[in-house]
Order: C-alpha cells, then sequence, then structure tokens
C-alpha cells in the first residue's frame, strides 16, 4: 500500500504526529479533571443556597488550575529522579 501526497506528510515522523497525539491526550486529560472539579464545586455552591460571592469565584478559578500545579510537581520529581 503506497500513500500519497498529503498521507505521506501526515504519517511521516518529522512531522511529530505522535507527540500532538500525545499533548492532546494530556489536553483532554487535563480539561476532563479541571471540569469535573468545577462541575462539583458549582454543585457544592448551588446546594449551599447559590450566591456568588469572593470564595466560590476563587474556588472555581482553583479548580482551573491545580491540576497544573500536580503536573509541574510531577515533571520536578521526574526530573530529579533522572539526575540522582
Amino acid at each position: 500500500m503506497s500513500l500519497k501526497g498529503d498521507e505521506k506528510l501526515a504519517a511521516s515522523p518529522e512531522t511529530g504526529s505522535g507527540t500532538m497525539t500525545l499533548t492532546a491526550l494530556c489536553m483532554a486529560g487535563y480539561t476532563f479533571i479541571a471540569l469535573r472539579f468545577i462541575d462539583c464545586s458549582l454543585r457544592e455552591g448551588e446546594n449551599s443556597g447559590g450566591r456568588w460571592d469572593a470564595d466560590r469565584v476563587l474556588g472555581l478559578l482553583l479548580c482551573l488550575v491545580w491540576p497544573l500545579a500536580l503536573a509541574g510537581t510531577l515533571v520536578v520529581a521526574y526530573q530529579e529522579r533522572e539526575i540522582g
């Protein structure tokens, strides 16, 4: 089976298609986790009266940020393991 035109470009290792797939998978996982925690926070807020105050908004923003902190910690731990 031979590849033609754009198919060769998409299948070639120089395009980094494997990296893009891994990046897309990581972003999908990150998005799923963040949305899941936002959903839980929204439901808790509704159950406790539903008013929007600074603490509730901050909690929702932190739902987006904490997975990045976890990922950063894992990267640093991996790098230190490789060095040591």
